[in-house]
């Protein structure tokens, strides 16, 4: 299988006043193609620092991460831009809609970003809705949606341009159940079909069953790597 994203002794570090926060020590990891990889661990472990270093959203201290095979700190701000909006997917905690757009406008921006026009990207968006159970609230402003149908908006929106990498920060936090299983099998079903790799940070049990490994971190770093049913014991 092709490795997907490869990170190697990566660090990171902020200031904060006078101290100093070590966030990341040494992550060495590598996720491979149509694999969906779950990030678990405490709050404050690292989780989310890691995927937005991945995601190129956060630079490291130090250490790489290559994306597919690309070093994606050595590209220029418009370089990563272009390459972010073609090759990854990202799911916020915060969902980071726009609130003067409707839904399916919301899904449709990354292949406006792309130069897609807005009628196309629309439309596009709105049967991106429908696989995620919100073909309904498609002409809907972000501010009348509930917390978890804006977060199934941000998850369709993550899926549009079909990414190479997608990464989701805590995607069935805001879901029931029911809703939390259909986002999960969306996002394993996408993986195995379309060969993407998948990485999720998630405190949610109920999402192990789908992955098909689990990295546990713990104060900055990965203690170990093991399989659902290990994690389900």
């Amino acid at each position: 299988m092709k490795i997907a994203v490869s990170c190697k002794n990566l660090t990171k570090k902020f200031d904060s006043g006078s101290n100093e926060v070590i966030a990341l020590q040494g992550i060495n990891l590598d996720v491979m193609d149509g694999e969906l990889l779950i990030l678990a661990g405490p709050s404050g472990c690292g989780k989310t620092t890691l995927i937005s270093i991945i995601a190129g959203i956060l630079t490291q201290t130090s250490g790489t991460c290559d994306v597919y095979g690309q070093n994606i700190h050595d590209l220029s701000p418009l370089a990563l831009c272009t390459f972010r909006s073609k090759m990854i997917g990202f799911v916020f905690q915060a969902y980071n809609l726009v609130p003067t757009l409707t839904s399916a406008e919301n899904v449709g921006i990354p292949l406006m970003i792309q130069g897609m026009g807005h009628h196309e990207a629309t439309e596009q968006g709105r049967e991106m809705l429908k696989k995620v159970g919100l073909e309904d609230r498609a002409d809907a402003f972000s501010s009348t949606l509930s917390g978890g149908q804006q977060q199934r908006v941000a998850i369709a929106r993550a899926l549009i341009h079909s990414p190479r990498l997608i990464v989701c920060d805590e995607p069935t936090s805001a879901l029931d159940s029911e809703n939390g299983l259909r986002v999960m099998s969306i996002l394993k079903d996408l993986s195995m079909r379309e060969k993407c790799a998948l990485i999720v940070v998630t405190h949610d049990a109920r999402t192990y069953s789908f992955a098909d490994r689990i990295a546990k971190m713990e104060d900055g770093r990965i203690l170990k790597i093991i399989s659902p049913h290990e994690a389900l014991e």
